[in-house]
């Protein structure tokens, strides 16, 4: 099944840590659209392409959120 969304370009963070960070969200988010993820998270369509660029930086507590949602959602579908 192909996923609707434009295609992610290159990192944009001011600095290789920002760089680093938006990669890990891009690959963690890899099977979510932005619209998917800021109707979920209730954050906008923009700042989850900034948060997914490095053009911005995701907060710390998104983050772990983000983080923990999609193990528990990974371990949830390895029982099933």
């Amino acid at each position: 099944m192909v996923k609707a969304g434009r295609p992610q370009g290159g990192p944009k963070g001011q600095s290789d840590e920002a760089n680093e960070l938006a990669l890990f969200v891009r690959t963690v988010t890899k099977d979510f659209t932005v619209r998917e993820l800021a109707e979920r998270y209730k954050i906008s369509k923009t700042s989850w392409g900034e948060y997914r660029s490095g053009a911005k930086l995701i907060h710390l507590h998104l983050l772990k959120r983000l983080v923990q949602e999609l193990l528990r959602l990974n371990s949830w579908c390895r029982r099933g």
